[in-house]
């Protein structure tokens, strides 16, 4: 079971949808990530939004125990995969942030 407290990294993805397009991209995205779950080293889990106020907006955080695993994950040949498969849904690429967690609580 995951504990919070190894939840130590995470990295953010910003982007932005072609018209139409959004379903499509948050079902893609989801069972990418929900196939990786208990398979890839350090990944804890994710959390993936849709904006209310501006539809094609989609932000998407994953949750990692060790930078390291998080670096070597998405510098991999299965993102670098994923990325290419879900690129024709988007108006660009990625817009790609890492946080260090101070605090992560839920209740």
């Amino acid at each position: 079971m995951l504990q919070i407290s190894d939840v130590k990294y995470a990295m953010q993805f910003n982007e932005r949808c072609k018209r139409g397009q959004r379903v499509v991209a948050l079902k893609m995205i989801a069972d990418f990530y929900n196939s990786n779950i208990g398979r890839v080293k350090g990944f804890k889990g994710y959390l993936l939004r849709e904006s209310l106020k501006d539809p094609p907006s989609i932000v998407n955080i994953t949750f990692w125990d060790a930078k390291e695993d998080m670096d070597s994950y998405y510098n991999g040949t299965n993102y670098s995969e994923f990325l290419e498969k879900i690129k024709p849904l988007l108006e660009e690429l990625p817009e790609k942030n890492e946080y260090r967690i101070f605090d992560f609580r839920l209740s």
